[in-house]
């Protein structure tokens, strides 16, 4: 069996440090197990909803910093979910692999 690295580009460049930041922490909020998961392990489309009528509503589009940083969190929370999704499954392809090695 090979070793398989896998890397993914983010969804999104920044070309901000506001958004840039707000990305970092997303992903680390995510991969850290703070994000209650739906069942399928992804945030889904109404969590990306949720939260942005939740900024509307704060008054976040207002300041375009806070903005960027809470739009770069939430494409961090997505494409961290993203990653972990694309990474499992690679590890099951490995794990049929060897499986299928030993058999």
């Amino acid at each position: 069996m090979a070793n398989t690295i896998v890397t993914n580009p983010p969804l999104v460049r920044a070309t901000t440090r506001e958004f840039q930041k707000g990305y970092v922490a997303g992903k680390a909020f995510f991969l850290g197990g703070e994000l209650i998961h739906p069942p399928n392990n992804q945030p889904d489309e109404q969590y990306l909803i949720n939260n942005l009528v939740f900024l509307a509503e704060d008054g976040a589009f207002s300041d375009m910093p806070l903005l960027r940083w809470h739009i770069g969190f939430l494409i961090g929370v997505v494409d961290a979910g993203r990653q972990t999704e694309i990474a499992h499954q690679t590890m099951l392809i490995e794990a049929e692999e060897v499986t299928n090695s030993i058999l």
